[in-house]
Formats: C-alpha cells, structure tokens, sequence
C-alpha cells in the first residue's frame, strides 16, 4: 500500500494510466482481479486494505479460513457478495454496510492517531499494488478502473516492482511541490 500525496499531476497521471490500460483493466476483471471503486469520503485507506486482502484470498496468497474472528466475517460475505459484481456495485455495496462502518469506527477509536472528520479535506491517499496473473497492477478506488503497472511481475517481484511506480510518484510531485516529497508511505501486507 502506498499513502502519497495527491496533486493536481497525481491525479492528471492516474486517469491517463487508467484510460490507456482500459481494455486491459477489463480482461483482468474478467480473469479474477477483484476491484472497487471508492464512493466514501475519506475511505480510502479502508478500500486499500480491502483491495489487498480481497486480492489475497483471489490469489491464494491467504486462504477465506485465515479471515477469522468477529472481524473477518465481513470479508468473508464481502467476497462471497460481491464476486459476481461490478466494481460500481460492489462500491455501493461497501457504501451500505453498516458492519463496516462499526469495524471501523471501532478500529479508529483504538489507533492513537488524531482522528479528522469524514468529510475534512485530506490532501494524502491510499492505493494497493497487487500482482495478478504475472502482472503489477494498482487498485486506486479514484481512478476509473485498476491500473497496469507492469507486465511482468511475479509475486515474489511485488516489492520491487511497486517501488519503481513509487519512485515515479515521488518524481512526479517533487517536481511540482517540493515540499510534498517528503509525505510518502509505503506498507507491505504479509
């Protein structure tokens, strides 16, 4: 997952990649990349860590069994609800999940962080980098649809292959906010 900074660039960079790769992004939604788009503001390091986990269990990186306890269960009907949907209606789907909503705002009551109101001006967003079918894809629930990265990426390549599409990013708004380069994340789900 990264947590970069959005810009007027970013953005620009972001739509242009997801229009290019459209047929593409479209096959691989047939072929089992499972996507969605983000309707809730300020939702976006939820629809990462979805992105991620849902893509996990796809991939057989984690089995549906590993999504245990009482918080696991909403994943488990998450997948099971919405692997026949498109991603617009599995959006609408986590838009009206009251469970949801309960696991986190339960999980945001216990971080130590400062907690902004929903619907504050964040200028910083989450996306997830997953490898599907030998290919670097990034799941941005802003953009039109997920986004190729790369067309040759093993799993075990993952890493490596997201750092370079990081690395672009933070050329991308050093070169218009240099001040801005120093507000990048990147986290590894294992």
């Amino acid at each position: 997952m990264l947590l970069y900074p959005i810009s007027d660039g970013s953005d620009k960079a972001v739509k242009a990649c997801a229009e290019l790769c459209k047929t593409q992004s479209d096959k691989a939604l047939q072929n089992g990349l499972w996507y969605t788009h983000q309707t809730v503001s300020n939702a976006c390091g939820t629809i990462a860590l979805v992105h991620a986990a849902v893509n996990a269990v796809a991939q057989g990186t984690m089995g549906l069994e590993d999504v245990g306890g009482a918080d696991g269960v909403w994943l488990r009907d998450l997948i099971k609800a919405t692997a026949d949907m498109t991603p617009a209606d599995r959006a609408r789907y986590i838009e009206e999940s009251d469970s949801l909503e309960n696991l986190h705002g339960s999980a945001a009551n216990q971080g130590q962080s400062h907690q902004e109101d929903i619907n504050a001006e964040i200028n910083l967003h989450f996306v997830t980098f997953v490898c599907h079918r030998g290919q670097l894809w990034e799941l941005d629930g802003r953009a039109p649809g997920p986004i190729l990265r790369s067309e040759n990426c093993p799993s075990e390549a993952l890493l490596t292959e997201s750092a370079k599409v990081i690395q672009n990013y933070i050329k991308l708004v050093a070169e218009k906010n240099p001040e801005n380069a120093l507000m990048f994340a990147a986290t590894a789900l294992l």
